[in-house]
């Protein structure tokens, strides 16, 4: 399940995740997600002035949260196929703990 970066904000739902298996944190710095939502007009987290600034500051107030994920991949120099790769092997690797 993709969620988005917000759904983290209430505990619960990061407890329902974990139940069910390997829940992974997906980040990448704030020029990457600028650049990964230019286009797009419908996020209305992001609905300011600047884009950037406001990524900054959203990044900052959930970074507890995201810390506190693990595993965690900085897709920021990551192309759709490695970070793609990286969750498998980290599901793999989780797997794994349970299967002996």
């Amino acid at each position: 399940i993709a969620t988005g970066g917000g759904v983290v904000l209430d505990p619960r739902n990061l407890a329902d995740f974990r139940s069910g298996g390997l829940v992974v944190c997906l980040t990448a710095d704030p020029d990457t997600l600028l650049a990964r939502v230019a286009h797009n007009r419908d996020r209305p987290l992001l609905e300011a002035e600047d884009r950037r600034r406001r990524i900054v500051e959203l990044l900052a107030q959930r970074r507890p949260i995201y810390e506190a994920i693990t595993p965690a991949i900085d897709t920021s120099a990551l192309t759709f196929d490695q970070i793609a790769d990286e969750i498998a092997a980290r599901y793999e690797s989780f797997r794994s703990t349970f299967t002996g």
